[in-house]
């Protein structure tokens, strides 16, 4: 499966959320509006005439701490959406097929300068990637990579594993990227 079309299925599962995550809110929201309209009511058979002013404030002070609240639920719905997503889309990239994968080892060592050192990767890509480094590598594998690698030399080490490069070195870029697939912005 391309990595386009693991993007595309990832996207319509999330919009599929958005959309429940909507309504959701909606039947939220009507619920507030019928306890905010209740307890204008209760306030207003107790008052007199000045007591129609404080109401007026009391409502929209309610109007405006629902809609505070509704935008808070909904930001909170959307960084989780963001989270699943950046998360599905990881497990995708460590489950990649062979083809995929290696193209996406091309990338990467394309962008490493070192050349020599020990290279851990997970135990199921030890063979494609020893086809994919020079002869100056070892290539070992562990347990605790699940995805891309970590070349470790005296001078340096670096840190390609998927879980580093999703969760820390392209977050920005890839939340960017999903709420405006996902149309959260």
């Amino acid at each position: 499966m391309a990595l386009q079309d693991i993007l595309n299925k990832i996207l319509e599962t999330a919009a599929q959320e958005v959309r429940d995550i909507n309504l959701s809110l909606e039947t939220e929201q009507k619920k507030l509006s019928e306890k905010i309209k209740k307890l204008e009511m209760a306030e207003f058979a107790d008052f007199n005439l000045k007591s129609k002013e404080v109401l007026a404030l009391v409502s929209i002070k309610t109007d405006s701490m629902a809609r505070r609240e509704n935008k808070r639920r909904l930001l909170e719905a959307k960084r989780r959406l963001i989270e699943k997503s950046l998360n599905v889309f990881l497990r995708s990239l460590e489950k990649a097929d062979d083809e995929l994968y290696a193209k996406i080892l091309d990338k990467l060592f394309e962008k490493v300068d070192v050349k020599n050192g020990t290279i851990f990767v997970p135990e199921n890509r030890v063979d494609i990637t020893t086809k994919k480094v020079s002869k100056n590598f070892i290539v070992k594998s562990d347990a605790s990579i699940l995805g891309g690698f970590i070349i470790k030399n005296k001078q340096v080490t670096i840190d390609n594993t998927f879980k580093n490069l999703v969760k820390s070195e392209f977050k920005n870029e890839l939340e960017i990227y999903f709420a405006n697939q996902l149309k959260l912005s």
